[in-house]
């Protein structure tokens, strides 16, 4: 498991349909995600080319490389 950043990223909260139903979601920037941050679903990734989707009972964690690694809960 990544170690933790000491600071959370900036993020908002949004509203989404997801199967029909409005949920708030996290967005966040990617270029925001230092290694070790954690989003929990629902959650928006924004980068320049694209959206990553993150459902509930998901999450998706930054790695040293940029990479994100999604895990369902």
């Amino acid at each position: 498991e990544l170690e933790e950043s000491a600071d959370p990223p900036p993020t908002e909260t949004v509203p989404v349909l997801h199967g029909g139903e409005r949920l708030a979601a996290t967005r966040v920037w990617r270029r925001d995600l230092r290694p070790g941050h954690r989003i929990d679903g629902p959650a928006l990734v924004l980068d320049y080319s694209g959206t990553t989707w993150v459902p509930p009972e998901w999450s998706v964690e930054s790695d040293p490389a940029g990479t994100l690694h999604l895990q369902r809960h």
